[in-house]
């Protein structure tokens, strides 16, 4: 049996591995800052007693609602710690379950819904089960493509003071090899 620390994230139940749950912080504790140029699930950086963490909406990796940056009466920031992942993400309901990977099946629609593994069924409910590592892949390419910034189609571009209608031309003298060994 393993134990899970078990969550809504907007309307969706899901649960992380007990074993990186740092910790369970009460909302009014938590008050990011926001951060220019991320994407809309950062709601930004805050400071938990001298260490620097993210403040994350997991909805859009999970298939839920987009949560409110703005929390509600009954919201805990749950941390989660695992090696170089650290970040804090909203959570109402929490409670702590044990699962046996028995009560586990395989999700339907798993591709549309990269960050979660399986579906746990048990005398509690159930629930949605988080694979970090998938998260954390999910995350890092969100993030890398906010740094990259909005595509541009190669037809946009053109030389500073030429005209779209105009195409843009080099005039490059071919290079010539005199075979004259006495020029050489």
């Amino acid at each position: 049996m393993t134990s899970y620390c078990v969550f809504n994230v907007g309307e969706r139940r899901v649960a992380i591995e007990l074993t990186y749950v740092r910790e369970i912080v009460e909302h009014h504790l938590v008050v990011p800052t926001p951060i220019p140029l991320t994407p809309q699930f950062v709601h930004g950086l805050f400071n938990l007693r001298g260490q620097v963490l993210p403040y994350l909406d997991l909805s859009p990796f999970v298939g839920a609602k987009e949560t409110p940056a703005a929390p509600g009466r009954d919201d805990r920031a749950v941390i989660v710690e695992r090696g170089n992942l650290r970040f804090a993400t909203s959570g109402q309901k929490i409670d702590t379950v044990e699962a046996d990977a028995s009560t586990f099946t395989p999700l339907e629609n798993a591709a549309l819904l990269p960050a979660l593994d399986v579906e746990a069924h048990t005398d509690y409910g159930r629930f949605h089960v988080i694979h970090l590592d998938r998260l954390e892949a999910c995350l890092s390419q969100s993030l890398k493509l906010t740094e990259a910034g909005p595509a541009v189609p190669t037809s946009k571009l053109q030389a500073p003071g030429s005209s779209a209608a105009e195409p843009q031309t080099q005039n490059v003298k071919p290079e010539t090899r005199n075979s004259d060994p006495k020029t050489l």
